[in-house]
């Protein structure tokens, strides 16, 4: 999948279901997967877990939020049981998401979601800019440029679509449960 959709989509989990609730509002801007729960459907008469939204953080663009937004991930993958290596890949692009909507993103903002369904981890990171993130040409003396191509290769699937808000930009892993 291109990392760079221009055509509006439907929003994928949570914000599929919130397109009139404005990023950032205090109806619902820290959410817990303890109060969503799974999202389920009807499969040959048994019930099938499709998804389930884990975390929901609403940060501030400042530079301290990426490393609240990395210590989070962290957190939740340790308690989900997610490998050491699996662990750190999704915490490392985490940061680059992140990174990248508080460098390029627009108003004061970022949201971050973490969804799992079956072994895959999904984060998607939403700001209010509608600009769709670009690669760079990174010499080897620039000291920034290299995270969408991180993004690229550490990740099983990446992309972005637009939001009623702006956009969001995603990525999958798959991870193993050390346990």
């Amino acid at each position: 999948m291109s990392y760079d959709e221009r055509e509006p989509k439907r929003p994928f989990g949570p914000a599929a279901f919130e397109e009139d609730r404005p990023m950032g509002s205090e109806a619902g801007c820290l959410m817990g997967a303890e109060e969503e729960g799974p999202i389920r459907a009807e499969a040959d008469g048994r019930a099938a877990v499709l998804m389930e939204l884990l975390m929901e953080l609403c940060l501030e663009s400042l530079p301290e939020s990426v490393g609240v937004a990395r210590a989070e991930v962290r957190r939740l993958a340790r308690l989900r049981g997610v490998s050491g290596q699996d662990a750190e890949r999704v915490v490392l692009l985490t940061s680059e998401l992140c990174t990248n909507a508080l460098k390029h993103g627009a108003g004061r903002l970022f949201r971050l979601l973490v969804i799992q369904w079956d072994d895959r981890l999904r984060i998607e990171v939403h700001d209010t800019s509608l600009e769709f993130p670009t690669p760079r040409d990174a010499g080897a003396a620039d000291e920034s440029g290299r995270g969408y191509l991180l993004i690229g290769l550490l990740s099983d699937d990446h992309g972005s679509y637009l939001t009623t808000e702006g956009k969001a930009v995603w990525f999958e892993c798959t991870v193993v449960n050390s346990g």
